[in-house]
């Protein structure tokens, strides 16, 4: 078994599913290899758990931890009142953590005998990592090896090339309540029989067939104003004649029936308006959310995570809305305005989840 090495303090090795710890190794320099590649198994002094972490022998595994609801929620309680120390204190189970992986931390250490350390990072607190090395936050302390693992949501995609991360524990899908839609304004229920397009058609025949009447009309007091010579007034005289009885007997014709279809379209059209209200269009896809005036309200950033680099329009146009209110009684007052949407959590236990700190 071989490690790549860049210093020689005790350091952890990872592989795809938990951490492997290996300590007190003391190097020789024939052992080294190229890379700085060393045999461990051939170190002295040195003691694996790369297949025994079933059984860490009580070793201390610092853990770094967001309050991040309802996976991770960490309390100071006071000594011998929690289950677990606190990270770089000497007094004994002073934390209270609980949630979903909260518990899954606390089993693993009973079950693999190690003594837990957590370091508390406050709410939301995941951090950042800089390309030069620097940063802050819970991912940023695993990275300077302050601490051995980081729980409670880290399922980031800029994270995978920098830290290692253990299989998905769980999977949960993010949706947006939004107001219901709005009763539309009674006054304007005689237009509702027709939708706008068919409104617009009506006026713009309406208008033709007047330009067209207003000219018929127009030429017959002309040539009878005019004082005109036998063979011209014929002329005009056939004109109106061929207008009177083609043009216009075909214009009439089809005004009384585009009146009869009209009127029997909009009296069944306004007898349904009448027996059933008309409501706003619902909000029912992200693409109807995307192009409305609501925006919605989460009470973390990281709602946004897994789609802040998404492609299509809809979903940029979900990102951009988001208003961050952490404060839940804040955040119960900002939705009785009707105007804004509320995220809530369906969890991998197919249930609702809306609090401080839900999760994307």
């Amino acid at each position: 078994m071989k490690l790549n090495l860049n210093d020689r303090t005790a350091q952890r090795i990872r592989d795809t599913n938990f951490l492997m710890f290996y300590e007190n190794v003391t190097l020789d320099a024939p052992q080294l290899f190229s890379e700085n590649s060393i045999d461990i198994l051939n170190a002295s002094n040195s003691s694996t758990f790369s297949d025994k972490i079933f059984d860490l022998g009580g070793r201390d595994v610092n853990v770094g931890v967001v309050d991040y609801g309802p996976y991770c929620l960490t309390e100071n309680v006071g000594e011998n009142r929690g289950n677990a120390d606190a990270f770089n204190s000497t007094l004994r189970k002073e934390l209270q953590i609980e949630g979903l992986e909260g518990n899954l931390i606390i089993e693993f250490c009973k079950l693999r005998n190690c003594t837990l350390k957590l370091l508390p990072f406050g709410p939301d607190n995941w951090g950042y990592i800089d390309e030069n090395g620097t940063g802050d936050g819970m991912l940023y302390a695993t990275y300077l090896k302050k601490t051995e693992l980081s729980i409670c949501c880290t399922s980031f995609d800029w994270v995978q090339d920098i830290l290692d991360g253990s299989q998905s524990i769980a999977y949960s899908s993010m949706k947006i309540l939004v107001p219901r839609a709005k009763l539309l304004p009674t006054y304007l229920t005689p237009v509702y029989p027709f939708s706008s397009n068919l409104w617009i058609s009506i006026f713009v025949t309406l208008t033709s067939m007047s330009v067209v009447l207003h000219g018929i009309t127009a030429l017959n007091s002309f040539r009878d104003a005019l004082d005109q010579p036998a063979f011209v007034k014929s002329i005009f005289d056939t004109i109106a004649i061929f207008l009177d009885q083609g043009i216009f007997l075909n214009l009439i014709c089809f005004i009384m029936l585009s009146g009869v279809v009209l009127s029997n379209s909009y009296s069944g059209g306004l007898a349904s308006v009448l027996t059933i209200p008309r409501f706003e269009k619902s909000l029912d896809t992200i693409h109807n959310f995307a192009l409305s005036q609501y925006r919605w309200a989460a009470p973390s950033i990281a709602w946004t995570f897994t789609i802040a680099d998404a492609e299509t329009p809809d979903l940029q146009a979900v990102v951009r809305k988001i208003e961050v209110i952490p404060d839940p009684d804040q955040l119960y007052r900002r939705s009785l305005r009707g105007d804004i949407g509320i995220g809530i959590e369906l969890l991998n236990s197919q249930k609702f989840y809306v609090g401080p700190g839900g999760g994307p």
